[in-house]
């Protein structure tokens, strides 16, 4: 079977705590993607869910929010302009 490289940019701190993780479980990133990858195959998108606003709670909702505060307190964030600038430039090159 032919092989291929992924890049990715990953916070540090998640890479970190998921790589963690994985090896409590005895599973190496790699192989964690390629599960991932074959999950997303198999259910021909991704293997999870992700709320829409209708399908949160206000607690929920009150939550997300306050998490993005607290990202943006932190500096992890970006500006919108130069989120919107970069796609423009990926998209249309």
């Amino acid at each position: 079977m032919d092989m291929t490289n992924v890049n990715v940019w990953i916070e540090e701190d998640v890479k970190k705590e998921a790589e963690e993780i994985l090896a409590q479980l005895g599973i190496s990133s790699e192989q964690a993607i390629t599960l991932f990858y074959q999950k997303i195959i198999e259910v021909n998108g991704l293997p999870f869910s992700i709320p829409t606003l209708e399908d949160m709670s206000d607690e929920e909702f009150k939550r997300m929010i306050m998490n993005g505060y607290k990202q943006a307190l932190e500096g992890k964030s970006y500006d919108s302009k130069e989120v919107f600038a970069k796609l423009e430039n990926d998209l249309l090159g």
